[in-house]
């Protein structure tokens, strides 16, 4: 019998976008417990330009084909498979990566039903970044009534997670954003939005709070904005960092360490992979929740641009450079 072949994007070394190539591989065959996956959208993640730079290893090592998410019709089913069939539209995590490519595999655990209502890009766009918007105000926990910060609030995790905290019972949700054209989008989720290229946006959190500050800043920037997000934390408030966009994940000195314990704040990071793989029941359920909300049309997914397969270096650099809203997406 003839090996199927499929399209699939290749990391081959560490550095820039162009470390990524498209090529022809022989198609994965599902084993038992798994599925193959026809893919119609992958989505894009930081977390994979910070691999494709070397700041984290490459699962398995080189050459790799990133991609943690992929939302498509399943194809085939391995062996002892029952609980899911050929033909139905599901989204999935890849916990080793390999959604780059035309054709995927994941384990059952990792896979949800997408209700006929969404499209393909929505529902990847609930995958991990759904997921992580979820676990971080499970993690923090959100407390119903409290203010809530959120960096980055433009962006995949940014515009779920400022949505789903007013789900949860927020208070009030700030969102920052990094540039005054990004501001709409954040208000349009019925949050207040400051612009933090602006000096005076701590300030501002400080007029939008009264002078008390946030009780919980959710951050995936980094850098100078993390040790500032600190300046406006409330007195027993707790900051939740999760990633670092601006390239530098930002430090805390000793004398910054002495206040957060006096003023009885704290430091709880957030590692979505980390968080899963203790509790692995919660990919099912988690998923399941986000699409229940999406189609009771609770929560909406942004989907800020949809970029060929082929083209995965290009979508790098465009998530490099800050510039997109919302999930940005591979398509066949």
């Amino acid at each position: 019998m003839q090996t199927q072949t499929m399209l699939a994007v290749r990391q081959t070394a560490f550095g820039g976008p162009d470390v990524l190539g498209a090529c022809q591989l022989d198609a994965p065959v599902p084993k038992a417990g798994e599925v193959s996956i026809a893919v119609k959208a992958a989505g894009v993640s930081f977390g994979e330009t910070l691999i494709r730079r070397g700041r984290f290893p490459a699962p398995g090592g080189l050459p790799w084909t990133p991609g943690f998410e992929v939302s498509g019709e399943i194809v085939d089913v391995g062996p002892g498979v029952q609980e899911l069939a050929v033909g139905e539209r599901v989204v999935a995590m890849l916990p080793g990566g390999g959604g780059y490519a035309t054709l995927a595999v994941a384990p059952t655990w990792t896979v949800a039903r997408l209700p006929d209502a969404h499209g393909f890009a929505e529902g990847v766009a609930l995958v991990s970044n759904g997921l992580s918007a979820l676990g971080l105000l499970e993690h923090a926990p959100l407390r119903p009534g409290q203010t809530v910060l959120v960096t980055s609030a433009a962006g995949g995790v940014g515009t779920l997670a400022v949505q789903l905290a007013a789900i949860l019972g927020a208070g009030k949700v700030i969102g920052l954003v990094g540039s005054p054209d990004k501001l709409a989008t954040v208000r349009e989720m019925a949050a207040e939005a400051v612009c933090y290229t602006d000096g005076g946006w701590t300030d501002e959190v400080r007029r939008l709070t009264e002078g008390r500050g946030v009780d919980l800043v959710l951050d995936a920037v980094g850098g100078a904005l993390f040790g500032q997000c600190f300046d406006v934390l409330a007195e027993g408030g707790t900051m939740v960092p999760y990633g670092a966009s601006c390239g530098d994940f930002g430090d805390i000195d000793a004398q910054r360490l002495q206040r957060l314990a006096f003023a009885g704040q704290r430091v709880a990071g957030f590692v979505l992979t980390a968080s899963l793989l203790r509790d692995p029941s919660r990919v099912r359920t988690g998923l399941d929740r986000l699409l229940s909300l999406a189609a009771q049309r609770s929560l909406r997914p942004i989907v800020g641009m949809q970029v060929k397969l082929a083209e995965a270096a290009r979508a790098h650099a465009l998530l490099e450079s800050r510039t997109t809203r919302g999930k940005l997406v591979l398509v066949p």
